[in-house]
């Protein structure tokens, strides 16, 4: 229960569960504009409980600052886009955390990303934000840190994402965010078909930094169903020194592809 949840972690002093915003976790419930408004209705003092359930959307954003979100086991925030967007969970606002959480792109090509951190303007930007514990599942990119094309170079730093796996995601971590940060610790970064329905092995990697920084600690990186020499574990692409950056520490790898990592700065 949200009572027994605060005894165990720095909660908001007030946690609504999202269904009193109308919000109706069953399969097949266009969530989208409920949730939205259940969102930008958090705040420090208050925040979101998520009972078990679906939760269909086609987009949803975290715009708030000094918000919390908690997830009951198997809650799942679920895309049904039917147009090309750009992620089931966006984040755009400083000092967020989330505990828990199921996060399904629903094998779904409309989607560049299931989760993405994302500034919207140089001054408003997702910094110091945390995921605990997270599912990233039946996605083509599982966390977009920035932006696959055009990138706003903005102060996105200390982000966090501790614990959690990923599952039937095609590339698991892809960052492009100039002057941005993000910490990875104690994730399962699992490179593997799964249910995906179309997978490109060569294409696919567990990590891909074009730009920015990505520190990797006591990690399990797996890319065990690729045939050898089809394509790479860790990307680090940009050319120019310092611009991209991937640090590791005591990980654990699991690959039957011949290439671990490809270029850059490490």
């Amino acid at each position: 229960t949200v009572r027994d949840l605060r005894t165990t972690r720095a909660l908001p002093r007030q946690i609504l569960p999202v269904t009193d915003f109308g919000v109706i976790p069953v399969a097949g419930i266009d969530n989208t504009t409920n949730l939205q408004t259940a969102l930008d209705s958090a705040s420090q003092g208050v925040g979101l409980y998520f009972p078990e359930g679906i939760y269909d959307v086609t987009m949803v954003t975290m715009r708030r600052a000094y918000t919390t979100l908690v997830f009951a086991p198997a809650a799942t925030i679920r895309g049904i886009a039917t147009v090309a967007t750009p992620a089931v969970f966006r984040i755009t606002q400083r000092f967020f955390q989330c505990y828990g959480g199921v996060f399904s792109g629903n094998f779904s090509t409309n989607y560049t990303a299931c989760v993405q951190w994302y500034a919207p303007t140089a001054s408003e930007v997702p910094s110091h934000c945390t995921l605990f514990g997270p599912s990233i599942q039946d996605s083509y990119i599982g966390v977009l840190f920035g932006s696959v094309t055009s990138t706003l170079a903005a102060a996105v730093s200390e982000n966090h994402i501790l614990g959690g796996t990923f599952r039937g995601v095609e590339r698991n971590i892809y960052s492009n965010q100039p002057n941005g940060f993000l910490h990875i610790s104690n994730m399962v970064l699992s490179c593997q078909q799964n249910e995906l329905p179309t997978f490109n092995h060569t294409l696919a990697s567990c990590v891909e930094n074009h730009e920015g920084v990505l520190s990797l600690n006591h990690c399990n990186i797996i890319k065990n169903t690729a045939e050898a020499g089809q394509g790479w574990a860790i990307v680090n692409t940009h050319a120019t020194a310092l611009r991209s950056i991937i640090t590791m520490n005591d990980c654990q790898t699991e690959i039957s592809s011949r290439f671990l990592f490809a270029g850059g700065n490490s």
